[in-house]
């Protein structure tokens, strides 16, 4: 039986400086290759407008690391197409401005390998064990930092076998997708795109529903407390649309039914049995935690018995989601030091629990 921390996980910040290079590296490389070859990272286009791609290379690190039995999702996919993947995040993790400890840009480079059935199951039954062997019971949630790495630190030895673990499975031999979330305007403009590796080559990747290579959202509040002048560009022709959301004023003058209708939409995407990467564009998916946020502190809205929220098929609590501000697109990762993790993340990462547990049972 394998429990939430076996599939999806954070690293831990360090607070000491002299640690960061204790997180896995783009250059880090092993059996399979480097994690992020230089020459791939190169060809993203900038990340940061201040920071050039090749120096922000050097500050990549592993953030998070999900397994995936059936990207793009078990939910609405399964029959159709189910590759078994390994999910990285990466994060530049930089000293803090005033201080001696680490945080992270919020900005992120997310990488997906692929592995055969075989290959998967196996690194979760090593998991599995590592986690045993460090006295960490199963846990059904929260999502968040792997428990092993809280208590033994970056250092320990759950944190070098998990070192010696990723390197061997994964790389550029397996290295299938690129994608990321860059960072524009001094933190009002976030920008998603990615790119398919094939014989060799990146490809950029078409972004569903715009039929772009690159996709925007903007909001001017630097504060992250409400929307400001909000957008995405292409604007989503989603039918889950959530634009009413992130407009305030919007928002405020609509009907209790309108609004009701775009909270639902933003339930539907966070449902993985509802929506999946492969039917929802990059920035509506980002965005849509922060914006059904501002919706119920502004407005009172509740997911308590809405007909589209995702709930455990045992009944089972789906704690983790740490998202909150409206300038909060993350995911899977940090902004700054603090976790920040999206209600997406906890509810897909459920989902593969119970489908590995079930496999399990029935075999």
């Amino acid at each position: 039986m394998v429990g939430v921390d076996d599939v999806s996980f954070l690293y831990p910040i360090p607070t000491d400086a002299r640690l960061r290079t204790s997180l896995l590296g783009a250059d880090a490389s092993g059996g399979r290759g480097a994690l992020l070859p230089l020459d791939v990272h190169r060809v993203l286009p900038p990340l940061d407008t201040v920071l050039p791609n090749d120096e922000g290379y050097t500050f990549l690190r592993v953030v998070s690391v999900r397994l995936d039995p059936c990207f793009p999702g078990l939910g609405v996919n399964e029959e159709r197409d189910c590759k078994n993947q390994v999910r990285l995040v990466m994060q530049p993790v930089i000293l803090e401005t005033n201080g001696s400890g680490l945080t992270t840009m919020d900005l992120a480079v997310h990488l997906f390998y692929a592995l055969t059935r075989e290959e998967l199951a196996g690194l979760l039954q090593e998991l599995t064990d590592l986690r045993t062997a460090s006295s960490i019971q199963r846990s059904d949630g929260p999502v968040g930092i792997h428990p092993a790495l809280v208590r033994e630190g970056v250092e320990g030895p759950f944190a070098r076998a998990l070192r010696t673990l990723l390197l061997a499975h994964v790389g550029r031999e397996n290295l299938t997708r690129v994608t990321f979330m860059g960072v524009e305007q001094v933190g009002q403009a976030w920008r998603f795109g990615g790119f398919d590796l094939e014989g060799g080559k990146l490809v950029p990747m078409k972004i569903p529903l715009v039929d772009v290579t690159e996709e925007t959202f903007h909001n001017r509040d630097l504060d992250g407390v409400t929307f400001s002048a909000a957008s995405t560009a292409p604007v989503s022709p989603a039918a889950d649309e959530i634009r009413l959301l992130f407009d305030p004023l919007a928002l405020s003058a609509a009907r209790d039914d309108e609004r009701r209708a775009a909270y639902g939409h933003a339930l539907r995407i966070e449902n993985p049995t509802m929506s999946s990467p492969a039917t929802i564009d990059c920035a509506t998916c980002h965005i849509a935690m922060a914006a059904r946020r501002f919706a119920e502190r502004a407005h009172g809205l509740s997911p308590l018995g809405a007909p589209d929220l995702y709930t455990h098929p045992r009944g089972l609590p789906l704690a983790g989601a740490t998202v909150e501000r409206t300038n909060e697109l993350r995911a899977f990762g940090y902004l700054g030091a603090r976790p920040s993790i999206s209600q997406r993340t906890v509810n897909e990462t459920a989902l593969v629990v119970e489908h590995v547990n079930t496999i399990v049972r029935t075999e």
